[in-house]
């Protein structure tokens, strides 16, 4: 049995999310010493794996951070200052890419999606084309708000008007297909603790042969975070800094698992779940608030009788269940549940009948309350 559900958690978190039981156990093991011939062959592999993850024959560099910093290696490395992008919005990751790179120079355009909707790809490249655009950033899947954007479509476009298309994909791998080559993306930034169900830690910046092509011309504006140092380092197996060891070593047996099925096999199980979670809502007042969904998790509206809050609060104090409000101002409207890391169909169905629990003992209390009153 699952660890997290032996100490009486399940998470259904957006990220980190549920280990698997083999990287669990595999963590418990001695760290090896990485400035080895050895440990540059396992680098090697793990490349290999990521970039047979992603679809993609370009380069990947490993970055011991979080997908922040993976962010922000692509745009300082990617992006010469005073570049002009395109950003497109709509959430917390979206607002995040557009003021990152306001502070590193560029001379940033936002387009904002029109809400619980992908963006237009029209509307973007009339964007593109007003603004002279060197670039196109967008967020695959806004976590904060469920919607998925149609990349592929983005990718045709940007890439017909010569602009650098960068793509976060952090929280869209091993739940919807991704596919950077095909579908012309230039660079793409994951991380560790999403899909990979692997601690945080370990961010990754994936470049076609475009973006590579950019790395010799940009001058770096971070030493940690020059994209260049280290894909150059990486041609022997090393990273310029300490890496994070341990995290390398859970990262290429979960590789290694998610091959033994194949990327399709974790794409169509995400999706699976997602699919058994919704249409077990019926019956309660909460709304799918994305018109676009990824398989990655779940949007819902809550109703103002019964906020987020009280719902996370129950399902963590009553059942060990984790799911997580929405950020900001949509904090007390909005829930997102994951669907992502070790989870299965008796925690779908553990997790809606908690929340038909929540719903009937709420609508049973107000009836309560009328009764009385009356």
């Amino acid at each position: 049995m699952d660890a997290a559900r032996r100490d009486g958690v399940t998470l259904f978190t957006v990220g980190p999310v549920a280990m698997f039981e083999r990287t669990r156990a595999l963590a418990q093991q001695p760290l090896p010493y990485n400035r080895t011939a050895a440990f540059s062959e396992r680098t090697f592999g793990i490349l290999a794996g990521l970039q047979r993850l992603i679809a993609t024959s370009g380069e990947v560099a490993l970055l011991t951070c979080s997908g922040t910093g993976g962010m922000e290696a692509a745009i300082g490395s990617l992006f010469a200052p005073e570049a002009r992008l395109v950003v497109v919005t709509g959430g917390t990751f979206g607002r995040r890419w557009a003021d990152m790179a306001t502070r590193l120079g560029a001379r940033v355009r936002t387009v904002e999606p029109a809400p619980e909707r992908a963006v237009d790809p029209e509307t973007v490249a009339r964007h593109l084309d007003e603004h002279g655009a060197d670039g196109l950033i967008v967020t695959a899947h806004e976590t904060s708000t469920g919607v998925l954007h149609d990349v592929r479509a983005l990718g045709a476009m940007a890439r017909a008007r010569g602009a650098l298309f960068l793509v976060d994909a952090i929280s869209t791998v091993l739940a919807d297909p991704f596919e950077l080559d095909a579908w012309q993306i230039d660079a793409a930034v994951l991380s560790s603790q999403k899909g990979l169900a692997l601690p945080p830690g370990l961010a990754f910046v994936a470049c076609g042969a475009r973006a590579l092509a950019r790395l010799p011309v940009v001058r770096p504006r971070s030493t940690y975070l020059e994209l260049r140092e280290h894909l150059d380092n990486q041609k022997v197996g090393q990273t310029p800094f300490t890496p994070a060891v341990g995290l390398l070593v859970l990262l290429e047996d979960r590789l290694a698992h998610v091959f033994e099925r194949g990327v399709e096999h974790w794409q169509a199980r995400t999706a699976a779940l997602a699919a058994r979670f919704r249409a077990a809502l019926a019956g309660l007042p909460l709304r799918q608030a994305s018109a676009s969904p990824s398989s990655a998790l779940t949007a819902l509206e809550c109703p103002p009788e019964a906020p987020a809050g009280d719902w996370v609060d129950f399902l963590r104090d009553r059942h060990g269940i984790y799911v997580n409000p929405n950020g900001g101002p949509a904090a007390a409207r909005g829930l997102r549940v994951g669907h992502l890391g070790d989870l299965d169909v008796a925690d779908v169905d553990r997790l809606v009948e908690a929340l038909h629990e929540f719903w009937a003992r709420r609508t049973g209390a107000a009836r309560e309350r009328a009764w009385s009153s009356g």
